[in-house]
């Protein structure tokens, strides 16, 4: 019988960064697959064309290494730096990546926002964007949005989360008044609810202020009240959330957060997905 190959948390370390960015980053993503219980795969991206090991980064794996439970190692896949995001899901799914992590920067929240959305679109893999700085903290409560741009929503990933962690679910809704589509937003609020009350799974729910910028308001409520913001990326479209530029919010203190993009329809990656 041919021995299945457990999942991994593929981690991005951008050698150009600080050591203390790096590390940031991989106890992160180490203390993540511990709780999963995934093993992780570290990949170093380099600016140059030739990979390159730059001090630093051999004590960001030895700090990974320190994390009990988890299994660590180096991805020697090689990615074209110069077509990084579509290669990158590639060279994930052969490091059988249940989720890829990547710090991002102020100065390139906006290029990569956009650009990370694009190639998620084109991915089963969510992707976690981890602004400067922030820390694991188990996911106690986790928030996902409701809005006329997320008609489909496969909450399979929030809900295998949710068991993991023992987390409440925000669900923040759109708010559009007496409109003639607020019975979309009532159709999918409904198959959200019951799928949570079929695998037992506590839940909230906040209507968002007509008089404010949605997108806005969503990324500083569940920053205020969350560990996590779940936003769902429908395959071919680019809706307000970009619109809006989500990373360019994420470099704003008040905004900062980890933020999961994912595949609207999406199949199960992690153990235990039907």
């Amino acid at each position: 019988m041919t021995k299945k190959t457990k999942k991994t948390i593929f981690t991005v370390i951008n050698l150009a960064n600080t050591e203390a960015d790096q590390k940031n980053v991989v106890m992160y993503a180490a203390q993540l697959a511990k709780w999963l219980e995934l093993d992780l795969v570290l990949y170093p991206k380099s600016n140059e064309t030739k990979l390159s090991f730059k001090e630093g980064f051999a004590q960001t794996v030895e700090l990974a290494k320190k994390v009990k439970e988890v299994s660590v190692h180096v991805s020697k896949q090689q990615i074209n730096i110069f077509n990084f995001l579509q290669d990158l899901h590639s060279i994930a799914k052969k490091e059988s990546a249940a989720f890829i992590i990547m710090g991002i920067e102020e100065k390139s929240m906006e290029f990569l926002g956009k650009a990370i959305w694009t190639a998620t679109q084109k991915s089963l893999i969510p992707t976690i964007l981890l602004p400067h700085g922030i820390k694991f903290k188990p996911y106690d409560r986790i928030t996902i949005a409701v809005d006329l741009e997320r008609k489909v929503q496969k909450m399979n990933v929030v809900g295998h989360l949710a068991a993991t962690f023992n987390s409440m679910i925000n669900i923040f809704i759109e708010n559009i008044g007496y409109s003639e589509k607020e019975y979309l937003i009532h159709n999918t609020l409904g198959h959200i609810e019951d799928y949570l009350t079929r695998i037992n799974i506590a839940y909230s729910k906040m209507r968002a202020r007509k008089d404010k910028n949605f997108t806005k308001h969503l990324c500083k409520y569940s920053a205020k009240y969350s560990d996590l913001l779940v936003v769902e990326v429908e395959p071919g479209k680019i809706d307000s959330i970009l619109k809006q530029n989500i990373g360019i919010l994420l470099s704003i203190d008040k905004y900062a957060q980890p933020v999961m993009l994912t595949k609207t329809r999406m199949v199960g990656t992690l153990p235990g997905f039907n």
